[in-house]
């Protein structure tokens, strides 16, 4: 990264709204926000949130892709990182042994200092296909958590598409499983969370790093009748508000 193009990235970082915006990208992981979430996560009018999504751009701090009928944006790591190479380069003089955690020690770890920041549980929900039960839960924790919570799901064996019922029967609960991924554990790699929740896939479901790791017994629902599906659906409702509680 030159001198301009840091100058450009941190003019848009300045605005006070630009800079939250582009945090909940970074926080929301490789998946990234619809502009609905990320706008709700604001509290800004469309108008005004794309006008600070184009200064984002502008500074190739943002890259968005459109799915189906969705706008999906995502942070550029790789910019957010260039960026700070550039800011770090040659500090403390220079040293070859050095690096800003040397220079400050009494510095916490980034990773630190950003989970002391935002204060929010990670949670990850992990089901065979992505597609039913994990999707729902990530769901209810994303509308019972709200920015205490960062919720994910994944899949073991992802279908790569959400289950129509699951759409149908969430959006009765005014909450819009469309603007959801279907995706697989390798889209989350590397990160850890505070609670990983496993739902019927047995050992199918691989090891992820975690502080707490529960088991949910829960039926398939894709196969059921209109009524089976709404028990399971509600009986996660429950499952998660439990969990959050005890986080």
């Amino acid at each position: 990264m030159d001198t301009s193009q840091a100058l450009s990235a941190l003019s848009a970082l300045s605005h006070e709204t630009r800079l939250r915006a582009f945090r909940e990208l970074v926080q929301a992981g490789p998946e990234g926000l619809s502009v609905g979430e990320l706008r709700d996560r604001l509290g800004v009018p469309p108008a005004t949130l794309s006008a600070y999504l184009n200064g984002l751009r502008a500074a190739s701090l943002v890259s968005d892709q459109r799915e189906g009928r969705v706008i999906r944006v995502r942070a550029n790591y790789s910019q957010m990182n260039a960026l700070l190479s550039y800011l770090t380069e040659n500090c403390c003089a220079g040293a070859a042994d050095c690096s800003p955690a040397a220079c400050a020690p009494d510095i916490a770890p980034r990773s630190q200092v950003a989970a002391e920041m935002t204060g929010r549980k990670r949670v990850l929900f992990v089901c065979v296909e992505n597609s039913n039960r994990s999707q729902m839960a990530e769901a209810f924790a994303r509308m019972h958590g709200g920015k205490a919570v960062q919720a994910y799901s994944a899949g073991s064996r992802p279908s790569g598409a959400i289950n129509p019922k699951a759409i149908r029967f969430m959006g009765e609960l005014g909450y819009d499983l469309g603007s959801h991924q279907s995706k697989a554990l390798e889209a989350i790699d590397g990160m850890e969370f505070d609670a990983v929740i496993t739902m019927g896939c047995g050992d199918s479901c691989p090891w992820v790093p975690a502080k707490r790791r529960e088991d949910w017994s829960l039926a398939d629902p894709r196969g059921l009748d209109d009524a089976g599906y709404r028990s399971v659906r509600d009986d996660i409702a429950q499952r998660v508000q439990v969990l959050l509680d005890s986080l």
